[in-house]
């Protein structure tokens, strides 16, 4: 696949949308099964609408309210129990995703992406430096004396970490390598 960091996205957080589904799925089915009663006292039934809208506030922010017409007490014991179904389905999501934000593959296919972007937007010319210590900091220098732009690959953080303190104009593009 192309873009490998969406598709480990769409990989690892297909579970937890297909909860957030199932969650709103159950509470809007248990509104629209529930009859309500309207202002003057008759029957009525939520529509889908009316379902959805209220579930998806509710389900964020605990509600501002009860609509399009106060709920009956059976509603309100539905609606109770909604809340702590689609509460939970929301912390599995927002853990879900805080857990793949934090994966080191996710992290390191985020790195590689950005690294590929960054060489496709390069117009001049440019050399590849595999590593850097004090001689490919010379070559750097001489590169950028003769117009050439600076990729340099490297797997050890000091080293990455010097070679951006060293501030070269125009700055190089800098790959963290993942191998070992």
């Amino acid at each position: 696949m192309k873009n490998s960091s969406l598709w480990l996205i769409l990989q690892r957080m297909r579970a937890p949308f297909l909860v957030i589904i199932l969650t709103y799925t159950i509470s809007i089915i248990g509104l629209l099964l529930i009859k309500g009663v309207d202002n003057e006292g008759n029957p009525y039934q939520l529509t889908i609408f009316d379902a959805f809208y209220f579930i998806s506030y509710t389900a964020t922010t605990i509600g501002f309210g009860e609509t399009p017409f106060t709920f009956t007490y059976p509603q309100r014991m539905w609606v109770s129990i909604a809340i702590f179904i689609t509460v939970t389905g929301w912390f599995y999501s927002l853990g879900s995703l805080v857990a793949l934000l934090q994966d080191k593959l996710f992290l390191e296919e985020f790195s590689r992406a950005k690294f590929r972007r960054n060489i496709a937007y390069l117009k001049e010319r440019y050399i590849i430096i595999l590593g850097y210590n004090s001689i490919t900091s010379e070559i750097i220098k001489k590169a950028n004396e003769s117009g050439l732009r600076s990729v340099v690959i490297e797997k050890e953080e000091e080293k990455r970490n010097h070679l951006l303190l060293e501030n070269f104009t125009p700055p190089c593009v800098l790959f963290k390598c993942g191998c070992s």
